[in-house]
């Protein structure tokens, strides 16, 4: 027997379909700024009818105000949406229209970012006591927006379990997979130790997965390591769904290794002002290199950019079969580079190309260059393959010796026949923008600044506000900070301390008789932005402390912390928020001989070494990030992808420190748009 609809919803339903169905034409219909005229009027219009439901206060009300909140969205009017959504008693709705409720709030907090109300809001009691009465289509929905909440709050393993049940009700082919790199790509983002830990679970669709993507981090920097591991899993496991087609940066083994240079030429400087730069860089190159198997061993060449003009170095070591420059340093040099007509190898340049009136080196943000420019860096005395005194214009050993790996298959045809120039640096740009990406994920909307003078500190700042006012943000005050006997004076102004002192001032002069008196800071900033070193932080956080806003949310870029500093200096650091190396969270992610053999090199400059030991680590994954921009490689500065520029991105780890020690914090995201 037919289930018939009530008569108030059926006019509801045709109303509400009614009006999407005008908008379309409308839209399409018209031009642009009658289409922002249309668009304004029709807003108006909602805000008016807002008013009168909200007066009328009835239970049909609140069904309009759902409708006009996914009408708002729609409209792509999200902060009202949001605002509208938000005022709604989801109590008093009946169980079919809550269920409405969740899909369009879901939908809007989606849009907004707002992740962790996105997350209690699906993983409710209600809903989940509603879920048998879900159509399939809906309950993909929600598994599929569970997933990317939950992956976005950094509950990784919870949104895991969502794809696998998701797994279950998808029929089209395209989808699973996209599902299945979904699932893939949240697995290898997880600490290797996270995916070797024992899992309470029986499934064998769920302990292959964290099998699969185990020997994948296991094996991350040697991909015949890798490729051997993949496809005895594959034999243990063939029914298993990544069986039966592997994640696609798996499928693409093959082909990186048959397509990886035989010589590789390193443009750095090793003379001059920039010279322990150019040499860290080299000797974390070189470490990587010596601390892989013997199964690939190109020839690596070292030319000298001090003085030399970069087109010259550049030309000679074509000249001399060079298959891959690994270079420059240098940000001027970068620039005259990409400048040329046409690149004639693949270039990974360790620096960003910039436009004429910047010149400042970008891969250098936040190393103090003060040390002697020709100092060698000290290596450890059992590696004896950098103890090498002549490292310029020296070969390194090479292939010849090793046979070739039969099993290798032809080249596929990627698509893309020209040789790209790309562009990898330690970007202080790249941490600003990702630490307002994460303060913004975290509820924070006003922001309050407090950096250095420095270029690098400077430049930081600007790209954290532009990132922020993107997102719809306000700096409400930015502080530069000078002499450090006046850093009370410089906080105490921004935070309006003496504004509150001068009211008491006022009001004592007003009354003439003393009274008990507590300054106020300011009220309108809910997180600080703290751009400075570790020792300026050391003496600014108490401070803030001292002037009642140690209940302020502090964010830092990666130079506020160092493990140089004894526990009891960076105690002063207590319950900063930070960006750093992956290293310094999980030693364990790393090869333990690729960390010892940093311990002589100046503790400001770990972050070039990291920067040589990626530069290796990319030299052969470059052409998986161009061809799958979705994928990532995991390295010692960061998990490394590729923007449609060329340039390389990092998204560095985010920890607090507690007690004087960086603790790991859940890894945000923004929303992931790939497979929508």
């Amino acid at each position: 027997m037919p289930v018939l609809m009530p008569l108030k919803k059926i006019h509801r339903t045709i109303r509400h379909c009614c009006y999407f169905l005008g908008l379309a034409v409308l839209i399409s219909a018209c031009g642009s700024q009658t289409t922002q005229q249309s668009t304004a009027f029709t807003v108006q219009s909602l805000e008016q009818e807002i008013q009168q439901i909200e007066q009328q206060n009835t239970l049909e009300g609140l069904y309009q105000l759902v409708d006009i909140a996914e009408r708002l969205r729609i409209l792509g009017e999200t902060e009202k949406a949001l605002s509208v959504i938000n005022r709604i008693d989801s109590n008093k709705l009946p169980d079919d229209q809550y269920i409405r409720y969740v899909t369009v709030a879901s939908d809007i907090y989606s849009d907004d970012q707002s992740i962790f109300q996105s997350s209690e809001l699906l993983s409710n009691d209600r809903l989940q006591g509603l879920w048998s009465q879900l159509t399939i289509e809906q309950q993909t929905q929600f598994h599929r927006q569970r997933a990317q909440t939950f992956s976005q709050i950094g509950d990784i393993e919870a949104s895991i379990a969502e794809h696998i049940i998701l797994d279950s009700l998808l029929v089209d082919p395209l989808d699973i997979m996209e599902n299945h790199e979904s699932l893939w790509q949240s697995l290898i983002q997880q600490p290797l130790q996270i995916l070797e830990s024992p899992r309470d679970t029986d499934d064998f669709v769920t302990q292959g997965w964290y099998e699969l993507a185990t020997l994948s981090k296991q094996n991350e920097t040697n991909l015949e390591a890798k490729r051997v591991s993949i496809n005895n899993w594959v034999s243990l496991n063939p029914s298993h769904p990544a069986a039966v087609e592997l994640p696609l940066d798996l499928q693409l083994l093959n082909t990186l290794i048959a397509e990886r240079p035989k010589k590789i030429g390193l443009l750095l400087p090793v003379n001059g002002k920039l010279a322990l730069a150019g040499k860290t860089i080299r000797d974390g190159f070189l470490a990587a290199y010596f601390n892989q198997g013997l199964e690939y061993r190109p020839e690596v060449v070292l030319y000298d950019t001090s003085q030399a003009d970069i087109n010259t170095v550049y030309d000679q070591a074509i000249n001399e079969g060079v298959e891959l420059i690994v270079g420059p340093l240098q940000k001027e040099k970068v620039t005259q580079l990409h400048q040329r007509k046409e690149s004639l190898v693949t270039t990974l340049a360790l620096n960003y190309i910039t436009d004429e009136a910047e010149i400042a080196d970008n891969a250098l943000d936040g190393t103090d260059l003060s040390i002697a420019a020709n100092t060698d860096i000290e290596q450890p005395a059992s590696d004896t393959a950098l103890q090498s005194a002549n490292l310029v214009a020296n070969n390194f050993p090479t292939a010849e010796d090793i046979s070739e790996d039969e099993t290798a298959t032809k080249p596929e045809n990627l698509g893309n026949t020209e040789l790209p120039f790309y562009q990898f640096g330690l970007s202080l740009e790249d941490e600003a923008q990702q630490t307002a990406n994460r303060a913004w994920l975290e509820g924070h909307r006003y922001a309050m600044v407090i950096a250095s003078k420095a270029d690098w500190s400077q430049r930081a700042v600007k790209s954290f506000t532009e990132r922020w006012q993107e997102f719809g943000g306000s700096v409400i005050v930015s502080s530069q900070l000078n002499k450090s006997d006046s850093y009370s004076n410089t906080i105490k102004a921004a935070l309006d301390i003496n504004k509150s002192e001068s009211r008491a001032r006022q009001l004592k002069r007003l009354f003439g008789k003393n009274f008990e008196f507590e300054p106020r800071r300011r009220q309108d900033i809910d997180m600080i932005f703290l751009v400075t070193r570790a020792k300026e932080g050391q003496q600014i956080k108490p401070t803030l402390s001292f002037h009642y806003a140690g209940n302020i949310p502090v964010y830092a870029t990666s130079q506020i912390y160092t493990q140089s500093q004894s526990v009891g200096q960076n105690k002063d650091l207590n319950g900063i928020r930070f960006i750093t190396l992956p290293w310094t969270l999980y030693p364990e992610e790393h090869d333990e001989n690729l960390i010892n053999a940093k311990v002589n090199i100046p503790a400001n400059f770990s972050r070039l070494y990291a920067l040589g030991i990626d530069a290796y680590y990319l030299h052969d994954r470059l052409r998986q990030l161009d061809k799958l921009p979705n994928t990532s490689v995991f390295g010692t500065t960061g998990k490394l992808s590729l923007s449609t520029d060329k340039r390389i991105m990092r998204e560095q780890p985010w920890a607090q420190v507690v007690d004087g020690e960086a603790k790991p914090l859940p890894q945000l995201t923004q929303k992931d748009n790939s497979f929508e």
